[in-house]
């Protein structure tokens, strides 16, 4: 089992290609809008100009893969800690590769959000321009923007993806809670660990 598992974060490092574009920590957030998406067993949309919180947590996630299934827990857990505050997290898939699309469509996401019981939006761009806004390029891919919806933080959730318990560093959950103590985030950046994004029309 747990040669399994390093096989699978080896798989992972490998598949995280390099992106030309998408944003960084200091510029403005790429706006989206009419997002399909699901909340807990409703049908709802996603809009970057309609979250009234202060710090907006984007996730860009996919049901199939590994590092997906190893950290949907903690973000779920995330969300539940922020209940009350200011923090809003959105999960959004951009997946369309043949094989790979009907696991992480909205059908998919709304099977994925009733079985694990989502607390978060989660919502799907078949278009994949929220994914190249962004530059995401693995899932999962986080970006924490403050009220400003300056982006303040990019990377993986923390530092060892495929095992939680083997958690030293909190990088997401450190980037919030500084926002929401009017401080600079910690550390701003690091590599982003998972399945690579395949972007049907390139780069």
């Amino acid at each position: 089992m747990r040669q399994w598992i390093l096989s699978l974060a080896a798989f992972a490092l490998v598949a995280s290609p390099a992106f030309a574009g998408g944003v960084k920590v200091g510029d403005k957030a790429p706006g989206f809008d009419g997002i399909p998406a699901i909340m807990g067993d409703q049908d709802t949309s996603l809009s970057l100009s309609d979250v009234k919180e202060d710090v907006v947590v984007v996730v860009f996630l996919a049901n199939h893969c590994p590092a997906v299934v190893a950290t949907e827990d903690r973000f779920i857990d995330l969300a539940n800690s922020y209940k009350g505050k200011s923090v809003k997290v959105v999960g959004l898939s951009v997946t369309a590769a043949p094989g790979q699309k009907e696991i992480d469509d909205l059908a998919a996401i709304k099977k994925k959000v009733k079985e694990k019981g989502y607390n978060f939006a989660y919502g799907y761009d078949e278009s994949q321009k929220i994914g190249k806004a962004y530059g995401a390029v693995v899932t999962p891919h986080c970006f924490v923007l403050d009220k400003e919806r300056v982006v303040r933080y990019i990377g993986a959730p923390d530092n060892n993806v495929f095992d939680e318990k083997a958690v030293t560093k909190t990088y997401l959950k450190d980037a919030v809670d500084a926002l929401l103590a009017g401080k600079d985030v910690p550390t701003d950046s690091s590599k982003a660990v998972g399945c690579g994004i395949h972007y049907v029309n390139g780069k």
